[in-house]
């Protein structure tokens, strides 16, 4: 005996009209479940007259807990059926507000569909069209379908606890209308850590090692490419400017660029100026690493990625942008 709810479960049929006799030979196998007051079937021949036809049919779709799409290649073609009815039926079902199972009535290329991951009826997915009795494989389909709405039940069962039941996701302990295992909202919490794993990745890698001995914080600003560089030494901090620092300043490239490229770096105390002169300014990369000394020490300093063509200023008041010239850009600075 089928586990029984204080309502019907209401039971949406999806079909093209042309399979119209085969849908009410289900809803006849159906008559038990009915009888019984496990379920309550609800197609389009039911719209009364002067009811809006799209209206009833999505009421009837978000009340309904479970929706049987009878395939065949006459409802694949149909653009109602399968861009309106089949679209929300698979977002209930994603959600866990209902359970979506196909019923292939005729040989399709169902498989190959938004619902083709879906367990159908009848068993083996053997469509009604090639049984030798046409009642042995609804009998089948509404053993099926029956299995479904005593899943329905016990779940709903569990919840009366309290006077409103609440329509949680409806757990899959059996292989009819199965979900993917992956909903929107497990999805959504995947991206979500995911972005967080990749910023604070990129934000440990991107850290410089070494930053000289005036007790203060870089502060790095790189602009998005695909090539991108990071600045892994600092020379000392000297918000004026003065003679050429012992100290380097080193990083890395990552990302895809040229094999022609160089770096081009600024230091800024009133305005960008290029080091360590005008007349060494472009600085090779070997292997992914730059380096390069005897830098005028300042309180920013702004790096380069640039191709051969890109042409020099020695000392400018702002920094030109990415684009064709500077494939990538990072500029450092000190921050108290």
């Amino acid at each position: 005996m089928a586990l029984r709810s204080d309502r019907p479960i209401e039971v949406f049929l999806s079909y093209a009209h042309e399979d119209e006799k085969l849908r009410c030979r289900l809803v006849t196998h159906l008559a038990a479940l009915k009888r019984q007051s496990v379920i309550t079937d609800w197609h389009d021949r039911k719209i009364g007259v002067g009811t809006e036809f799209a209206r009833e049919i999505d009421a009837h779709l978000k009340e309904a807990r479970l929706i049987l799409l009878l395939v065949s290649p006459d409802f694949i073609a149909s653009d109602y059926c399968y861009n309106i009815e089949v679209s929300r039926a698979m977002e209930k079902h994603e959600g866990g507000d209902a359970i979506v199972i196909p019923v292939i009535l005729k040989p399709c290329d169902w498989e190959k569909t938004s619902f083709g991951s879906l367990q159908a009826l009848p068993t083996n997915a053997k469509p009604v069209a090639m049984w030798d009795n046409e009642d042995s494989a609804f009998l089948d389909i509404t053993n099926g379908i029956r299995e479904a709405v005593d899943r329905i039940a016990r779940h709903d069962g569990a919840d009366r606890s309290t006077k409103t039941i609440i329509h949680k996701p409806i757990p899959d302990d059996t292989g009819v209308g199965k979900r993917p295992s992956l909903t929107w909202g497990r999805l959504l919490v995947l991206v979500v850590v995911l972005g967080l794993a990749f910023v604070i990745g990129a934000f440990l890698l991107g850290l410089p090692r070494t930053w000289g001995n005036h007790g203060l914080s870089p502060r790095l600003s790189c602009a998005p490419t695909q090539a991108q560089i990071q600045v892994t030494l600092m020379p000392d901090y000297d918000p004026v400017g003065g003679t050429p620092s012992s100290t380097h300043i080193a990083g890395e490239i990552s990302g895809s660029y040229p094999e022609n490229c160089s770096v081009v770096i600024y230091s800024h105390t009133d305005a960008w100026y290029v080091q360590p002169t005008e007349a060494e300014w472009l600085t090779p990369i070997e292997a992914g690493k730059w380096s390069r000394s005897n830098i005028h020490a300042g309180s920013e300093y702004a790096v380069l990625l640039v191709v051969p063509s890109f042409e020099l200023n020695n000392k400018i008041s702002d920094l030109p942008t990415v684009g064709d010239k500077v494939l990538a850009k990072c500029v450092a600075s000190f921050e108290k």
